[in-house]
């Protein structure tokens, strides 16, 4: 019995040295992880130190939805590729969390997570007033809570999008998502 009590301390001392071994090893990597945080929260407090500049309220308050991105999905499934809808009876306003942000000169896509299913926000700088699409394009992130309302179109590549022709931004995020935005899972399932 003391053979195998001697021995577990020994297997305990030699795990205690490996572990402070490891963390002494990886407290750089650590460091510099929270540095990039500081560093990215930093440049997104800026972004919000110029809306408020610009007249814009990165907080708002207040949004009407007309549509969940599911219901809009359903809505318009036959809708053919590269088919737009305009009109006051096609108009909808949607709101979510930016999962994906692509931008190309005077077009910039943006993905919008609801609480149903996700929509893609397709927006033209001729569309957008004034210097609103430039904002879209320099502050707003992925992260960010932000309110879509235009006209209905299933873009060449068959992707069902909301013509944006005005937005407003309801949370800055201050730091970018977890590596995975799903969510977490229940682990006895």
């Amino acid at each position: 019995m003391e053979a195998i009590l001697i021995h577990c301390k020994a297997f305990e001392f030699e795990a205690t040295l490996w572990i402070g071994r490891f963390l002494c090893s990886s407290r750089p990597l650590l460091k510099h992880r929270t540095s990039d945080r500081e560093a990215i929260r930093s440049i997104r407090l800026k972004k919000v130190e110029q809306l408020w500049s610009q007249g814009l309220k990165p907080y708002g308050y207040k949004w009407d939805r007309s549509h969940s991105a599911r219901e809009l999905q359903e809505i318009y499934k036959d809708l053919n590729n590269g088919e737009e809808l305009d009109g006051e009876s096609h108009r909808v306003s949607v709101a979510g969390r930016i999962v994906a942000r692509r931008a190309f000169g005077k077009l910039a896509f943006l993905t919008l997570r609801d609480d149903s299913s996700t929509i893609q926000l397709y927006c033209e700088k001729e569309r957008l007033l004034n210097d609103q699409f430039e904002q879209l394009k320099t502050l707003v992130n992925i992260g960010d809570i932000l309110g879509a309302s235009g006209s209905i179109k299933r873009t060449e590549k068959g992707e069902l999008s909301v013509k944006v022709d005005s937005f407003s931004i309801f949370t800055k995020s201050l730091l970018p998502l977890p590596n995975k935005f799903h969510g977490l899972t229940h682990i006895d399932k």
